[in-house]
């Protein structure tokens, strides 16, 4: 795996890069998720259990599953590393109060991360793979909640590439 944490530009209270954060995984869900589905409910569960610990949670953007990891964090006054494009950097740094308060979150305990994105075919999903690869690079421990087998993230679970993790199975 490539170093992606050691050249990644960052915004924010730079010792939670520090800390022992943890990377809460799910695989893809449906668009529109329910609050009693079972993946919700877990990966809630998840990021309420790093808090507790004092842990940094990884989140991102786009995605759902991403983004109720980042309004869990806001919800129970957690630290977030967050990852979002490096293309997008200036509008969110210009934007950022809005950002910062659109998921409950406090500045002090927030580390803007901005992954760069690879020319691809997959247009606005580039830097999708950066943004995973340093996410697990950046991890101390891995939180598996929803993941489905033969996918993305079952492959990395089961490959080298996280060998020197923890990995909490509790909830998944």
């Amino acid at each position: 795996m490539e170093e992606y944490y050691t050249e990644t530009r960052f915004i924010g209270n730079p010792y939670l890069l520090g800390d022992y954060a943890t990377l809460i995984l799910n695989s893809r869900q449906s668009k529109y998720p329910i609050g009693d589905d079972p993946w919700v409910i877990n990966t809630i569960a998840a990021v309420k259990s790093a808090i507790s610990m004092g842990r940094p949670v990884i989140a991102s953007t786009g995605m759902n599953t991403w983004e109720l990891v980042l309004w869990a964090i806001g919800e129970y006054g957690g630290s977030a590393i967050i990852i979002l494009p490096e293309e997008k950097e200036d509008e969110i740094v210009n934007n950022m109060e809005y950002f910062i308060q659109d998921f409950s979150l406090k500045l002090d305990k927030c580390t803007l991360v901005f992954a760069e994105s690879k020319p691809c075919s997959r247009g606005k999903k580039g830097w999708w793979e950066n943004r995973d690869n340093l996410a697990i690079e950046m991890a101390y421990e891995i939180t598996p909640v929803s993941i489905r087998d033969g996918g993305r993230w079952d492959l990395i679970l089961k490959s080298p590439l996280i060998e020197d993790k923890e990995v909490n199975r509790e909830f998944q």
